[in-house]
């Protein structure tokens, strides 16, 4: 998990085992994401 905060506003990204985002925390709004299973890497939230 990386965190940063900036201008009062805190920002957390958690990671997946294989490195790939999982979620991203911004002040109170939280955003998963799914991934595309077929290799591409592209995210879709």
């Amino acid at each position: 998990m990386v965190s940063a905060t900036v201008n009062s506003v805190t920002s957390t990204f958690a990671y997946r085992g294989d490195g790939l985002w999982d979620s991203r925390t911004v002040g109170m709004t939280t955003t998963t994401f799914a991934w595309d299973p077929s290799g591409e890497g592209q995210a879709c939230w």
